[in-house]
């Protein structure tokens, strides 16, 4: 757009001077005028010295006849540099300015972007039904997707409407623009405090990567949606998913129990939340050895780790051997406390309970990658910490 603008502005200094130059130029009335009377003052001073006797007739005639021939000469100059260029002058610089016009606009321009803008606003209509009632095999491809987040972003730039906000959320949750989902359905709740949709919509974005903020956002939102509807399905399907992330399995199995109490038979999501309970359930059965393990990384270090960086937190035997009991978490859960139990073992039929002291560590891995290190990465250990012990702190330097 730069150079667009720097042509745009060439050419327009061209047309100044092609219009101005010849104009500016051009004698006007006034200086006519001062030629003229710049000549009446000589011929009358030539006069005075022919009849004073200070020239002959013959010299006077001589010099009336340059006088005359000098006014002529300025009138014809003048009338020849003020004469406007002529059309067969003008054409070819207009042509040319025109054409350079056209090959910028079409280099540097948004002509295409404008194009399909208006192509994506005459299909919206289309594209919103078939996001809505999709039809078996014409599902939306990615592109249509983007296609449809610009013309509802168009309208919403028009005019405010929660619904439509709501729906752009559940565009980007598609597109797995977690920024444009969380913006939009912050915005519907702008308007509408305690819409639903949006309120859900929101936990689900939030719920995605797992990190200590988002969980905290959507438990907040699920909490609302509750206070208003406590009986609401999703809602309490997806308050069972924030407490089994916080690993707190009581909570969990305490709200997919009453969900599924409530579920009426031959729900498709019946058999789901079985599963879900049976599974909580296990956790808890499985946690009779708990160490719970309180981590951070000194201050320090933490600009020099990635976001997109691993934390493993395990425990094992002070002899060696593999992890009795791991967990996996997002670096953006630091500072966090990490339960080590029975429920978190590593390998079937091995647990805490087959060690009565153990080594406990923690390991920051660029890569996500168990065995495989490389510079930067961060590790520490503790330990022998007795079974006894409850909780322990560790911090990576």
């Amino acid at each position: 757009m730069l150079w667009l603008g720097l042509g745009m502005a060439l050419m327009l200094l061209l047309a100044i001077a092609v219009v101005l130059v010849p104009y500016l130029s051009q004698q006007g009335p006034e200086q006519r005028q001062l030629n003229l009377a710049l000549y009446k003052d000589r011929r009358l001073e030539l006069t005075g010295e022919l009849e004073q006797g200070l020239v002959d007739p013959s010299r006077f005639n001589e010099l009336d006849s340059e006088l005359k021939r000098s006014l002529l000469d300025d009138a014809e100059q003048h009338q020849g540099t003020g004469k406007a260029l002529g059309w067969q002058v003008l054409l070819p610089g207009v042509l040319l300015m025109v054409a350079l016009s056209a090959a910028l606009y079409w280099r540097f321009g948004a002509w295409q972007q404008l194009s399909h803008w208006q192509e994506v606003m005459t299909e919206l209509p289309s594209l919103a039904q078939k996001a809505l009632r999709p039809e078996p095999g014409q599902n939306l491809t990615p592109q249509q997707m983007q296609d449809l987040a610009l013309g509802i972003r168009t309208r919403l730039s028009q005019q405010d409407d929660t619904n439509a906000w709501v729906f752009l959320g559940r565009v980007g949750f598609a597109l797995g623009q977690k920024e444009l989902s969380v913006d939009a359905y912050q915005k519907a709740l702008v308007s509408e405090p305690a819409n639903s949709s949006a309120l859900l919509g929101l936990a689900q974005v939030e719920l995605l990567d797992g990190d200590k903020a988002g969980l905290e956002t959507a438990n907040n939102a699920l909490k609302r949606l509750l206070a208003a509807d406590p009986a609401n399905h999703d809602a309490l399907l997806l308050q069972g998913f924030v407490a089994y992330q916080k690993q707190d399995y009581n909570q969990a199995l305490s709200l997919w129990q009453k969900l599924a109490d409530a579920l009426p038979e031959g729900d498709p999501r019946k058999a789901m939340v079985a599963a879900r309970v049976s599974d909580a359930r296990s956790k808890l059965q499985g946690a009779g050895h708990r160490l719970l393990v309180k981590i951070d990384v000194a201050t320090e270090r933490k600009a020099n780790l990635p976001p997109s960086a691993t934390l493993f937190v395990y425990a094992k035997a002070p002899q060696g051997g593999p992890p009795l009991a791991a967990v996996r978490l997002p670096l953006s859960r630091l500072p966090t406390e990490v339960a080590l139990s029975d429920a978190t073992s590593m390998i079937p039929g091995r647990s805490l309970a087959d060690a009565s002291s153990y080594l406990v560590g923690a390991r920051i891995s660029q890569s996500g990658v168990v065995g495989q290190q490389q510079a930067g990465d961060l590790s520490g250990e503790i330990g022998p910490v007795d079974s006894s012990e409850k909780q322990v702190s560790l911090i990576l330097k």
